[in-house]
């Protein structure tokens, strides 16, 4: 049995929805930043570390994705875990400037 394989479509999907969010922007994503900006200053930044932590922000994104607009058959996420991890991808490659400049603004 193979695992299913990401849907660009769908990730792009959540990726819009994630970076759009205001509530998600101030209540996760912001801490996130702020965490691998003060790694990325001490020179301790790990991208695969980063992607995690953008995959969870795209879980909860998820989460909230299938709250507003409904899950299929009450899942509690609408997109599945690789669909999740190509978001993370393309959520860190959205923040990465804006995790540069705050890190070296706080130098």
């Amino acid at each position: 049995m193979t695992a299913p394989a990401a849907d660009p479509i769908s990730a792009r999907e959540l990726s819009l929805f994630a970076t759009n969010d205001g509530k998600l922007y101030l209540s996760t994503a912001l801490p996130i930043i702020a965490n691998l900006a003060k790694k990325q200053r001490a020179g301790k930044y790990d991208h695969k570390l980063a992607l995690k932590a953008w995959f969870n922000y795209a879980t909860e994104a998820s989460a909230a994705y299938s709250k507003e607009f409904g899950a299929p058959m009450n899942a509690r996420h609408h997109f599945d875990v690789p669909t999740r991890w190509l978001a993370a991808g393309e959520i860190a490659d959205h923040y990465a400037d804006q995790i540069g400049e705050t890190a070296a603004a706080q130098l």
